[in-house]
């Protein structure tokens, strides 16, 4: 029994040491292969880590991350995106949450994009990117905004004579199949008086029909 434990002691530190290698050079061949933009054997790579090697590391749970994302595989990427931005590392966490902006901005959903922009900062000020997209990013909503509001006002714009006269040519182009003169015609009248914008719906039509070949 004695030399049966003398044997467990002498290879346990083996094996241990064997895990290790494998881990590293498993690490170190995700690695590259993300690096060359191969994300689907950097996915396999990372997965290998984690399910079969038991590595529950962090930075490795971001990089697999990453590899989901990449692959367009958005559902479970936004769930380990979501488990990182818990993480006790601030800088990881920032990630995480920058990610998950990028995850709303991609599917148009900007307040909450935002938001976790935001969040990102707030975890680690001193992430340049998180804060370029921050403030991209707001400056893009506060556009659309004024946009929206410029619109509204337009509408409610009682269009002149001469918009109205305008708009009426610009009809019988149109039933003349002179779609290109109609739209000239309105582009042409909305710099000589504003309130043919309120027939901006009308001009986006004709313009749609015109530029089609």
């Amino acid at each position: 029994m004695k030399y049966l434990i003398a044997v467990l002691l002498i290879v346990s530190p083996f094996t241990d040491l064997d895990k290790i290698a494998r881990v590293n050079k498993a690490k170190k061949e995700a690695e590259k292969a993300y690096m060359e933009g191969n994300y689907q054997k950097a996915h396999d790579a990372y997965k290998l880590l984690i399910d079969s090697m038991g590595v529950k590391e962090d930075e490795v749970l971001l990089d697999f991350a990453h590899t989901q994302y990449h692959l367009k595989d958005t559902t479970n990427a936004v769930k380990s995106y979501q488990q990182l931005a818990q993480s006790s590392n601030r800088t990881i966490a920032s990630v995480a949450e920058q990610q998950l902006g990028q995850a709303f901005f991609d599917k148009k959903q900007y307040e909450p994009a935002l938001e976790h922009y935001k969040n990102a900062l707030k975890k680690n000020p001193s992430n340049q990117d998180a804060r370029y997209n921050y403030e991209l990013l707001k400056k893009l909503i506060q556009e659309q905004k004024n946009q929206q509001d410029q619109n509204k006002n337009q509408k409610n714009q009682e269009p002149s004579e001469y918009a109205k006269q305008m708009k009426k040519k610009a009809e019988e182009l149109v039933a003349q199949r002179n779609y290109n003169d109609a739209y000239n015609l309105m582009q042409m009248a909305l710099q000589k008086d504003q309130t043919v914008s309120s027939f901006n719906d009308f001009i986006s039509r004709i313009k749609d029909v015109a530029e089609i070949k």
